[in-house]
C-alpha cells in the first residue's frame, strides 16, 4: 500500500476541473471546480480480476 492510499487500498480520485465552450450544452462557456470531492478509486490486480471476471 502506498502512502497515499487508505484503508483498504482506496485511493483519492479527485475529479479534475473542466471548461465547455458556448454552444456546446448553452448558450454561455461553462467552468466547473470541485468545491469538496470525496471519490475514491481501487484498482485490482489484473490477475484478481481473470479469477473474478
Amino acid at each position: 500500500m502506498s502512502a497515499s492510499s487508505g484503508p483498504d487500498g482506496w485511493e483519492p480520485s479527485p475529479t479534475p476541473p473542466y471548461d465547455m465552450p458556448a454552444g456546446a450544452r448553452c448558450d454561455v462557456p461553462v467552468h466547473t471546480e470541485p468545491v469538496v470531492d470525496e471519490v475514491v478509486q481501487r484498482v485490482l490486480a489484473d490477475d484478481l480480476c481473470a479469477r473474478i471476471g
